[in-house]
């Protein structure tokens, strides 16, 4: 002790709180930005570019295939059956690709099943997002009993067999689209969620999160406007994948029979009518065949090069 005397308390320094530049924090670099850095990659991403183009030209292929089934009169020879005509080779009276067992074009069927396939795989994907990634982002953020209610829902569904929820579904229904779409997409959310949930349990701890917080910004608006699009790189991977799976696992289920019903095709329910053929019409199996795995192949192309391409660190400069 010195003996001096202490200073007044109005002379101590008093720390102080610029909300004005905590409103100005940035979200983390985990959004999805388009650097330069970026751009050029993804000019220079074989896989991103590639699978870019397949999934492009598969695109347009099913916004046909759609249009013939919805539209009538355009183009009927997916369903106008002639036996007179059937399990005939390519390029026969005028059937490019030849004809199925019952004498329809196998070009025309192909092209409405994509359609089917890609309609159905893009409802799912949409729909298993959108759940998933809400119950991820709720249940990581908030944590104690929303996450562990949560996280045991998503156990429960991820434990859950497709194959025994769609019987259940076509046992209730019938089979079709709406058995498809309710099986597959109240299965395919829990992999997002557990995915969106480590991503939000890494951004809560971040400190634009704790800077939103500390200035009074309601949870519902730091989930959509800061956590949000820090996931938007991760789900636009996630989507690629799963409308690639979301097509394999249609087919699979048409092929057993519950899925999209005859006169519609299915690139599955044509490779189930294709095999009992197989010796006299080998391309009534392997078309829809090579179709389905030139689709999958694209899809996860297209997600391996996002993966890349979108990863944060590179947008930063390599030491």
């Amino acid at each position: 002790m010195t003996g001096e005397p202490l200073p007044p308390i109005e002379a101590l320094e008093t720390p102080t709180v610029d909300v004005e530049a905590l409103k100005t924090v940035e979200p983390g670099a985990g959004g999805l930005v388009i650097t330069g850095r970026r751009r050029r990659g993804i000019l220079r991403s074989r896989s991103a570019t590639i699978g870019a183009v397949i999934v492009a030209i598969f695109f347009v292929i099913g916004c046909i295939g759609l249009a013939l089934l919805t539209i009538p009169g355009l183009d009927a020879s997916w369903k106008d059956q002639n036996l007179g005509g059937a399990l005939k080779g390519p390029m026969y009276d005028g059937h490019i690709l030849g004809t199925d067992s019952l004498g329809r074009d196998l070009l025309a069927r192909v092209t409405v099943g994509v359609g089917v396939s890609f309609f159905i795989a893009f409802v799912v994907t949409i729909a298993s997002l959108v759940l998933g990634v809400t119950v991820g982002l709720i249940g990581g953020y908030f944590r104690g009993p929303v996450d562990t209610f949560f996280s045991a829902m998503t156990d429960v569904t991820w434990g859950f067999p497709v194959i025994l929820l769609a019987v259940m579904f076509a046992g209730m229904l019938e089979p079709g689209f709406a058995t498809i779409i309710l099986a597959v997409a109240l299965l395919s959310w829990a992999g997002v969620a557990r995915i969106i949930r480590g991503y939000a349990l890494s951004l809560r701890e971040r400190e634009f999160v704790g800077a939103a917080k500390a200035i009074g910004i309601p949870s519902w608006k730091i989930l959509l406007v800061h956590l949000l699009p820090n996931v938007v790189a991760p789900i636009l991977v996630l989507a690629s994948y799963y409308v690639a799976v979301t097509i394999v696992i249609e087919a699979g289920l048409s092929f057993l029979g519950l899925g999209v019903q005859s006169p519609v095709p299915s690139l599955g329910a044509m490779l189930s009518e294709g095999r009992n053929f197989i010796r006299l019409s080998p391309w009534q199996t392997i078309l829809p065949g090579a179709v389905l795995a030139i689709a999958v192949l694209g899809f996860n192309l297209l997600g391996d090069g996002l993966r890349d391409l979108l990863d944060p660190r590179l947008s930063r400069p390599q030491g």
